[in-house]
């Protein structure tokens, strides 16, 4: 199968700015400069526009991972890191993948080039502080949990209408089966919030 260098462009919008129309044409520009210069003239593109970093679900990036997974790319290239990714976490998963496939990655103006050993350094480094960033956001979740809980904040999905009398009906003497019928809930929903709540207590 024939394989392809995918260039990958975004712009978070395509208003005008200060005067300037927002588009990916620089990008593009001095990536084909960086292609020309390798000998490289074979490529494909693919450009969101008006789509957010932030955003995992965007049209062209899922086609351009499609592809990646499909073995129909050789390489990818961006102008910056933040094109691809804001979120160095999602940027490292992405990097990742394209390493275990045997894909090159180079982002022109950060210095990133895979293809390279001093490349291929900088996204290990790149990799301990993702690990690092993760490891905060997941400490920062736990101590969040744990304060809430301490508040007495009922952490889950909120109760369904007829939860709030499972625990009087059963201290009221009635069965299981009985408060089932009677609220509308799923016998396993009736075991599963008299667990909780006693969990809680």
């Amino acid at each position: 199968m024939t394989k392809t260098t995918a260039i990958y462009l975004r712009v978070s919008t395509d208003s005008i700015k200060n005067g300037h129309q927002q588009s990916t044409d620089m990008q593009l520009l001095e990536i084909r400069n960086y292609l020309k210069d390798k000998g490289i003239t074979d490529y494909k593109i693919y450009e969101d526009k008006g789509i957010s970093g932030t955003k995992r679900d965007r049209p062209s990036l899922n086609r351009l991972m499609a592809d990646c997974r499909a073995s129909k790319v050789s390489m990818v290239i961006c102008y910056r890191m933040d094109r691809l990714a804001r979120s160095l976490v999602d940027l490292m998963n992405m990097l990742t993948e394209f390493q275990k496939t045997g894909i090159e990655f180079v982002a022109l103006k950060d210095g990133v080039d895979m293809t390279t050993a001093a490349g291929r350094l900088m996204v290990g480094i790149l990799a301990s502080f993702a690990e690092f960033e993760a490891a905060v956001i997941k400490e920062r979740i736990m101590s969040g949990l744990k304060n809430a809980k301490s508040k007495g904040v009922r952490l889950g999905r909120p109760y369904k209408k007829g939860h709030a009398v499972v625990n009087q009906m059963k201290a009221d003497g009635k069965t299981v089966k009985e408060i089932a019928l009677h609220t509308g809930l799923s016998i396993q929903s009736v075991y599963n919030t008299l667990n909780r709540d006693k969990a809680v207590v």
